[in-house]
């Protein structure tokens, strides 16, 4: 998900370009990487995330073992002066 699409100063096609960097290609960009542009705050686009979310388990054939704890990873980026962008 790309998120905080809401603000002014949301600039999707520099995430994106900014994930080619790291040999992330989303599917627009001829990549296998599905991406939904939402925010989180405003509730925008989440039933996307959540379709595309459910397609990628049905197509990978993902099970959750019921008996166990899920676990996720969530990054976080902010802006560092002299550093630019950082996670």
């Amino acid at each position: 998900a790309i998120n905080k699409c809401d603000l002014e100063t949301a600039d999707v096609g520099r995430v994106k370009a900014d994930l080619t960097g790291y040999d992330v290609l989303t599917e627009d960009l001829g990549g296998d990487v599905l991406h939904a542009e939402v925010s989180a705050k405003e509730g925008t686009n989440l039933d996307d995330l959540l379709s595309k979310v459910m397609l990628q388990a049905e197509l990978q054939d993902l099970k959750a073992n019921p008996n166990r704890d899920a676990t996720g990873v969530v990054v976080e980026a902010r802006v560092e002066k002299g550093l630019g962008t950082v996670a």
